[in-house]
């Protein structure tokens, strides 16, 4: 009899392998279109860059509620008792909600920006780059769905590809453009443009990979087969939500403080940092977009066991990532810049540390944050997760800069791991192995 832990697994591994071939093209693409800003830029106008991009990522991750979490948690419990009406009526509820987010973002583009271009930044030169980015973004939750309704229906290669193409092809006209001639309107619209490809290739792969969620009868459109979860589903939204706001909350913030009250030269500092980083959160969020999914359903279906075999797993091997790659970083990263770049980039230097360590830190514990979901403990991770708000708060107030806002994201993900992944993973194995129990 075939051990199912190892067709898990193996599945894993081959999803791993696509993820990690689109990534690897993603990664150089996007390590490639840094360092041509940088090249291209001063410090003032790669920190424009950064101001307009940070702006909607705020943005996003304030208007973003847990559609991705709740599909993450419901469809394989729906899926495993055959209940495909919820499923359906859930997929639609997550699309209304999408349009009722993306009406205000687009209406504030119009309205808006404007006045935060000139009253926070002091700066009108980036006003229209961010209302482009502003009608980019505005319907960026239907992405969120189709690319976590693809990955629960095993189709990673068509979540990823659309991600790699576009990443390609932003750097490909970049490259086309006379250095003389690179503006931050130019690059900012580029980058608008390949999310709005993105999301329109992911919703074409919807509708080709994920028929049988979508019926249009008016028993699901009304959401009638959710009555009675209407509580539950309310609170696994509400709960996702507030963790989506904590967990990217300190680090969005912080960059965006320092827009404000710094000014562009200072944020170019984090900013550079953060791209630098990159590499690191897009292999997190590979990680997690395989791992997750996995984990939810051995978990719905109540395999306990094969859960502490991926949690073990994946804790060994994100540890070993986390020391070779700073080993290696360390090593590589100021020749980079000194060679490419101008030497006030070196400044990023430390900032990449800590923000490198912090993500691999959430690489090597990704399987906990769906766990968390699943046995309804959440609520309890998000009092955890605003701890790291608290060290914000400080570093406010001592003089908020680049090296000690990286410092926070550290101080948090730590935190994260002591006080919630840690336990949660000493209950799971005594939950498992009684006689282990203390």
């Amino acid at each position: 009899m075939v051990d199912k832990t190892d067709n898990a697994l193996r599945k894993i591994l081959k999803n791993m392998g696509l993820v990690t071939v689109c990534n690897v093209i993603a990664l150089g693409a996007m390590m490639w279109r840094t360092f041509l800003l940088a090249s291209n830029f001063d410090l003032e106008n790669f920190g424009r860059v950064i101001i307009c991009l940070n702006f909607f990522a705020v943005v996003k991750m304030l208007a973003k509620p847990g559609l991705g979490f709740t599909l993450q948690k419901y469809i394989p419990e729906y899926d495993h008792q055959g209940a495909s009406d919820r499923a359906t009526s859930l997929c639609w509820l997550c699309v209304y909600i999408s349009i009722l987010v993306a009406i205000p973002i687009m209406l504030g583009g119009v309205v808006a920006i404007p006045w935060i271009a000139e009253h926070w930044y002091d700066d009108c030169s980036i006003i229209f780059p961010m209302q482009v980015m502003a009608f980019t973004s505005a319907f960026f939750l239907l992405g969120d769905i189709a690319s976590m309704l693809l990955r629960l229906v095993d189709a990673f290669i068509w979540a990823l590809l659309p991600m790699t193409l576009a990443a390609v092809a932003v750097v490909l006209y970049l490259v086309s453009i006379d250095g003389s001639a690179f503006t931050v309107s130019k690059v900012v619209v580029a980058v608008a443009a390949s999310e709005l490809f993105i999301l329109l290739a992911l919703l074409c792969a919807l509708i080709i990979k994920t028929k049988k969620y979508w019926k249009f009868s008016r028993k699901t459109l009304s959401l009638a087969p959710l009555r009675g979860q209407g509580k539950e589903i309310k609170s696994i939204l509400t709960h996702t939500s507030v963790f989506g706001i904590l967990r990217g909350g300190s680090e969005s913030v912080a960059a965006f403080l320092i827009g404000i009250f710094a000014g562009a030269k200072d944020i170019a500092v984090i900013g550079m940092g953060i791209q630098l980083a990159k590499p690191i959160t897009l292999i997190q969020a590979s990680v997690g977009n395989v791992i997750g999914p996995e984990i939810s359903t051995l978990y719905a279906k109540g395999r306990y066991d094969k859960v502490m075999k991926l949690l073990d797993k994946t804790i060994i091997v994100g540890g070993l990532a986390l020391v070779g790659g700073l080993l290696f970083s360390y090593l590589i990263g100021p020749w980079l810049i000194t060679r490419y770049l101008s030497e006030a980039y070196l400044q990023a230097m430390p900032v990449f540390y800590m923000l490198a360590s912090s993500y691999m830190l959430v690489v090597m514990f990704t399987g906990f944050l769906p766990i968390s979901i699943a046995r309804g403990e959440i609520k309890r991770r998000n009092l955890v997760v605003s701890i790291r708000f608290l060290y914000l708060g400080v570093a406010v107030a001592i003089g908020l800069n680049a090296w000690n806002a990286a410092l926070v994201q550290l101080l948090g993900a730590l935190t994260i791991r002591v006080f919630n992944d840690w336990p949660l993973y000493r209950s799971l194995n005594n939950e498992i192995h009684p006689r282990l129990k203390s």
